[in-house]
C-alpha cells in the first residue's frame, strides 16, 4: 500500500497536518507514516508528503495551510503553461481528482485583452488534446484574468470554490506559473491546499 509521509518535527501545526493526512488516506487507498527524515521520501512506497508551507521538495508534495481543516474534495484546480508537459501533469491530477470523484478544472492565467484571446485558442486547442489522451469527464477549463499568476491563483483559489490546488514545480523560472521560487511564494498566500509535482514528476494516484 502507498504511504502518506507527514513530518516528525515537533511544531504546532503537525498534528493539524497529521489530521488533513489521515482525512487524505481513505480516498488514496493509502496509509500514514510519520517520518523525522523527509529524505526518505524518494523511495517508492510513498505517494505524496504533507508538509507545512515554506517546504520544497524533489518528490510530490502537499502544502497545507496553517490551520486548515479537511473538507471533502469536490473541486481541484491545476495551472498550465500551455506545455507539452502539461498533458502530463494533467493526467496525474485526473488519477488524483478521480480519486475523490472531483472536478478537475484546467486553469490558465491571462493578462491584458489581446493574450487573452490568444489564449482563449490554445485553451480550446489543449481542451481537446486532453480529451482525446485522458478518459476523464470531469475536466474543464477556466481562462483567469489577471496582473499576475500568483493574484489570479489565488483569487481563483478562494473565489473558484476550489479543495485543492495542483502546480508543477519546473526548474527553470521561464515559465509564468512555475518554478521553486514561484511555488515557494503561493504556497503561504493559498487559503486551500497546494499540491506541487516537481517537474519530471507526475505520479498516478
Amino acid at each position: 500500500m502507498k504511504k502518506i509521509v507527514v513530518s516528525e518535527a515537533g511544531t504546532a501545526s503537525n498534528a493539524n497536518l497529521l489530521s488533513y493526512a489521515h482525512s487524505l488516506a481513505e480516498p488514496l487507498s493509502a496509509k500514514v507514516e510519520v517520518r523525522d527524515n523527509l529524505a526518505e521520501n524518494g523511495r517508492s512506497d510513498v505517494m505524496l508528503t504533507v508538509v507545512e508551507p515554506d517546504t520544497v521538495l524533489d518528490t510530490p508534495y502537499l502544502v497545507v495551510p496553517d490551520g486548515f481543516k479537511y473538507r471533502p474534495v469536490r473541486r481541484i484546480a491545476l495551472a498550465v503553461d500551455f506545455l507539452s508537459a502539461d498533458i502530463h501533469a494533467v493526467q496525474s491530477a485526473a488519477s488524483f481528482a478521480r480519486r475523490f470523484n472531483a472536478d478537475l478544472v484546467i486553469v490558465y492565467i491571462t493578462g491584458d485583452e489581446r493574450e487573452a484571446v490568444k489564449s482563449r485558442k490554445h485553451g480550446a486547442d489543449f481542451l481537446n488534446e486532453v480529451t482525446c489522451k485522458i478518459n476523464y469527464d470531469r475536466i474543464y477549463f477556466r481562462q483567469v484574468s489577471a496582473v499576475s499568476v500568483a493574484q489570479g491563483l489565488d483569487w481563483y483559489s478562494e473565489f473558484g470554490l476550489v479543495d485543492i490546488l495542483i502546480m508543477t514545480h519546473r526548474s527553470t523560472n521561464d515559465s509564468a506559473s512555475v518554478g521553486e521560487g514561484f511555488c515557494r511564494a503561493l504556497a503561504p498566500l493559498t487559503n486551500i491546499p497546494l499540491l506541487v509535482l516537481p517537474e519530471g514528476v507526475y505520479p498516478v494516484f
